[in-house]
């Protein structure tokens, strides 16, 4: 389907993809391919690689911001309803309108961007190996002390 294959475990998929730090529900939106590892707890996505906090909250690991990655949901796949546009990719357009059986993008709500880099993954295997993206409590000792 998609070119994509970074490593034989991962898998590319398509997500819904919104940035949460410094933001309360009108962060930047994407739809596009998502390269996952079979359980989920690692996905890589236009050059960077996310942890799984909770649910669908994952965090970059370079940045340390929190992102919401999930499935596509409802009968336009998104959560948006600020009325924002959602960036998605060229290649993901004919999958996403399979997917939610519209005949057509809303220019209104959807904004069609190149396809995104793929990601390295090779280069991100030493953060998810390290102990201190998972425990804060290891990586900041002081800030998570009861009152």
């Amino acid at each position: 389907m998609w070119s994509l294959s970074p490593q034989p475990t991962h898998r590319v998929v398509l997500r819904y993809i919104e940035l949460e730090t410094g933001h309360i529900g009108d962060g930047p939106a994407w739809i596009a391919r998502v390269a996952t590892t079979d359980s989920g707890g690692q996905l890589y996505f236009n050059r960077r690689a996310f942890l799984r906090l909770e649910g669908s909250r994952y965090m970059d690991v370079e940045s340390y911001q929190v992102y919401r990655i999930e499935r596509l949901r409802n009968e336009d796949g998104t959560r948006r309803r600020d009325g924002l546009p959602i960036k998605i990719e060229h290649a993901a357009v004919s999958h996403y309108l399979r997917r939610t059986g519209l005949a057509q993008l809303d220019p209104r709500r959807f904004h069609v961007i190149p396809d995104l880099p793929q990601t390295n993954t090779a280069a991100f295997h030493t953060f998810a190996c390290r102990p201190s993206i998972m425990e804060p409590r290891t990586a900041f000792p002081n800030t998570l002390r009861p009152f």
